[in-house]
């Protein structure tokens, strides 16, 4: 009897854990909104996932075989897909169609090569498992889908697009069956919700009329066969059946469908805001015809890989160089950069004339003029954003793009300083429309400080009201020109952009030209730090070199660093060294000012100090936050 029971426990003991229920428990901890990111293999995935509304699911290569079946029967909230699949499970699915073929035909057949057999194509898979997942049931809901994968295009706008009703953003990525697109068969077959659409090279976006008489591009993968199931019976993959009644059978029929759908779908191209291309084939000329298709843009953004940008298609200008590379779909691949000039961005303005967020990457411009990003900022009334490829341009396009060009009446103010920092300076500026008065965010952090005009970005700075995010060089802002009359008068040129949110900036400190190198030491960091204090909504901070020092200061409590208590609402803090807040040499007056910044700024996150490996300082630093009930602060 006991050896009986020595041997029950011995059983038991070895028994496999019951990993669902495991599972189940741990769940119970999610948040009901999480992503999921699993990648286990469990008997029973119901148990494990029912109880979850998921709004993000990204599908790729590690999702278990059967959990397409199981996400549609429990999933019906989600609002984000990404389906990232490679060609590696539709090649285990195949195999393993063919694998049933041979035993469901017998010996008879075995004999016969794996490319005679009725199999699927593995884009037609890829369709397959999409289609298994997105129906009309459970994507009702549906706002944003990202493809990524082997996938036939033109079935893909036919089978499952027509499906998602609610569909507000579709994202195409990295598809190597490419092939040429109409807009309109996109817009067509996305129905009027469709306000985003974002492309990479493997849809070459066409514009009106160039697909009147084109047919679709074949491809190794793409041919009159490839169906779904490939004609055959009791050969298809689990769940064949979803859409093989839904996709057309050959390319005709599909190009037929696509033209009708083209036809009538002009209206819904009105409607898209935003058209993201990414490494396109298109031409100056093609790329405005098709931007004519879209009155009502709102966000264009076109980007190149620098150097040799790899696109496909025949649409390159005639200058763009081409060279051939091997791949699985012989796809003629071209270096394409754009040439714009003022008539065409004189063109671009009158086909989207409310466009506000334009965005150009480095890659996409073989030579771009000053004369033509300033036009950009002079057709473009409405332009909040702008992110264009500064480190190609000159100082005098840098000049003037910060140039405001308003006549402004300054009220200089001769109160003397009294010692305690740098009175405002009042500025009245002309009724006149600011030319720059709508951009709220700019980036010239590719170009280098010594080679812009410090005095035009403080006028810049001072004007342009509307700027929430701002990005700058190491030495971007030469500390006497935010002082107005020099030193002795110690009045304060207060920046315009109070709404600011992002700021990242360096400052030059003056030298001995401008006076005594004493007296300007001194006033350099008040100067900085009233700059600063101005700036209440800032919620991330970097200065990046130089500014004030601690030794020249004097006491902490009085001025620096305390002048920055306004700034209740920061969040990401960074200083290039010690001695802006602190005598670099005194651990003490180090920990003071760490002891303020996490008392005074209750929303800090991220603390970037630099902390030049002192381990000692470093623990000394979180002993000292996790004393105050601030350990949640990051030490980067």
């Amino acid at each position: 009897m006991e050896h009986q029971t020595h041997q029950e426990d011995q059983e038991a003991s070895s028994s496999p854990l019951d990993l669902p229920e495991i599972l189940y428990t741990l769940v119970q901890f999610l948040d009901r909104y999480s992503i999921l990111q699993a990648s286990l293999v469990c008997r029973d995935w119901s148990r494990v996932f029912a109880p979850l509304l998921f709004r993000e699911v990204r599908f790729e290569d590690w999702v278990y075989p059967g959990f397409p079946e199981l996400f549609q029967k429990n999933v019906d909230q989600v609002v984000t897909l990404e389906w990232k699949k490679s060609m590696t499970i539709a090649k285990r699915r195949r195999r393993e169609i063919e694998r049933r073929h041979l035993e469901q035909q017998g010996e008879s057949v075995k004999a016969l090569r794996s490319e005679q057999l009725p199999l699927p194509t593995l884009s037609s898979i890829c369709l397959e498992d999409l289609a298994s997942v997105l129906r009309p049931a459970n994507a009702h809901r549906l706002r944003l889908l990202v493809i990524q994968g082997e996938m036939e295009l033109r079935r893909f706008l036919l089978t499952i697009l027509p499906q998602l009703p609610t569909l507000t953003c579709l994202r195409i990525e990295d598809s190597l069956s490419w092939q040429k697109i109409s807009i309109k068969e996109i817009m067509g077959a996305c129905g009027p919700s469709l306000l985003s659409l974002d492309c990479d090279s493997s849809v070459a976006l066409q514009f009106d009329d160039s697909f009147q008489g084109h047919h679709p591009v074949a491809h190794s993968e793409s041919t009159a066969e490839d169906t779904v199931g490939g004609g055959n019976s009791g050969g298809a993959p689990s769940g064949s059946g979803i859409i093989t009644d839904n996709i057309v059978s050959s390319h005709s029929n599909i190009h037929n469908t696509m033209e009708s759908l083209q036809s009538g779908s002009s209206h819904l191209v009105q409607q898209l805001r935003v058209l993201r291309l990414h490494k396109t084939s298109l031409s100056d000329q093609e790329l405005l015809r098709l931007v004519q298709e879209c009155p009502y843009l709102e966000e264009l953004y076109l980007h190149q890989e620098s150097g040799a940008a790899l696109t496909g298609g025949h649409h390159a200008s005639p200058d763009t160089s081409t060279e051939m590379i091997s791949s699985t779909n012989t796809t003629t691949v071209n270096i394409h950069q754009w040439n714009w000039s003022t008539e065409f961005v004189n063109d671009l303005s009158k086909s989207c004339s409310n466009l506000t967020r334009l965005y150009l990457s480095p890659g996409c411009f073989r030579s771009l003029p000053e004369e033509v990003i300033l036009k950009v900022l002079d057709t473009f009334p409405k332009l909040h954003i702008l992110g264009v490829p500064f480190s190609q341009f000159g100082d005098r396009a840098m000049q003037e793009i910060l140039k405001t060009r308003l006549k402004t009446e300054t009220d200089q103010l001769t109160t003397k300083g009294s010692g305690t920092g740098p009175t405002l300076h009042s500025t009245a500026i002309s009724p006149a429309p600011q030319k720059y008065r709508a951009l709220t965010s700019l980036n010239i952090s590719h170009l280098k400080g010594s080679r812009l005009s410090s005095t035009m970005l403080q006028a810049f700075l001072e004007q342009s009201t509307a700027l929430i995010h701002f990005h700058g060089d190491e030495h971007m802002i030469r500390v006497g020109d935010m002082i107005a009359d020099g030193l002795q008068t110690r009045t304060l040129r207060p920046w315009g952009c109070t709404k600011l949110e992002t700021l990242v900036i360096g400052f030059r400190l003056l030298d001995n030209n401008g006076g005594d190198l004493q007296k300007i030491e001194f006033g350099d960091h008040e100067a900085i730090f009233q700059q600063l204090s101005l700036l209440s909504r800032l919620r991330k901070l970097e200065i990046l070199k130089d500014g004030p020092t601690y030794t020249q200061r004097g006491r902490m409590k009085e001025t620096g660093l305390r002048l920055l208590s306004t700034l209740s609402l920061l969040q990401s803090f960074k200083i290039p060294s010690w001695s802006m807040i602190a005598d670099a040499t005194s651990q003490k007056d180090q920990l003071d000012a760490v002891h303020w910044m996490a008392q005074t700024w209750p929303c800090l996150q991220k603390l970037y100090l630099p902390w030049n490996d002192n381990r000692q300082l470093t623990t000394q630093i979180s002993y000292l936050l996790h004393d105050i009930g601030r350990s949640n602060i990051d030490l980067v």
